[in-house]
């Protein structure tokens, strides 16, 4: 495994599409758990279907933009452009808050024997399922930190540090500090979800 070089976690990050700000990344934060207090169970509705379809980019545009008592609030411009990563990275992390997985997040991600291997969907998401399991104190402690934040940095640099061990053999790849705290809300949520099939 070599070093992440280029992991872009630098005090001024790259944008939810162009340059963010720490007043952007704080608000969608705090958009995404408006909507999930108002409406939790079609947030894990969207959340549920496969990130690959156009139907999951429809029902995520339409989630986030009729979002009825949130409508007053700042949602960021741009913010369900393309894939919409950022914005389903705060759907699932005010869902990972909601449902107190972060309270047990090694427990609630590890892999189970009695269930089949979960299939990672894309190769980002399979760093982020790898570095989840192989650091699960990091990755609650960065998202139980503010978005934009100086404590959001100091615990980007620590979960970087386990997505380095997770690359290939010889490969390189970069993150800016949203789409990285993103892919491993969105892989904690679904690594979650997918172990409460287990009976208990």
């Amino acid at each position: 495994m070599i070093a992440l070089t280029a992991l872009a976690l630098t005090a001024a990050p790259t944008v939810l599409g162009a340059n963010s700000t720490e007043k952007a990344m704080h608000a969608l934060q705090a958009y995404g758990q408006c909507v999930v207090d108002d409406r939790p169970d079609a947030a894990a509705s969207v959340l549920a279907q496969d990130f690959r379809t156009e139907s999951y980019r429809l029902a995520l545009r339409a989630l986030m933009k009729r979002a009825g008592p949130c409508r007053g609030r700042e949602l960021p411009k741009g913010v369900v452009a393309t894939s919409g990563l950022p914005a389903a990275g705060a759907l699932a992390e005010a869902l990972l808050r909601r449902n107190r997985i972060l309270d047990d997040l090694e427990a609630r991600t590890a892999v189970h024997s009695d269930l089949p291997p979960i299939e990672a969907r894309n190769a980002g998401e399979l760093v982020a399922i790898c570095a989840i399991r192989g650091d699960s104190d990091s990755v609650a402690r960065l998202l139980r930190t503010d978005a934009g934040s100086d404590a959001e940095l100091d615990a980007l640099r620590a979960v970087g540090s386990s997505v380095s061990k997770c690359l290939p053999a010889k490969t390189k790849s970069s993150f800016t500090r949203e789409s990285l705290r993103a892919l491993v809300s969105l892989a904690a949520y679904r690594l979650a979800t997918f172990n409460a099939q287990v009976p208990k």
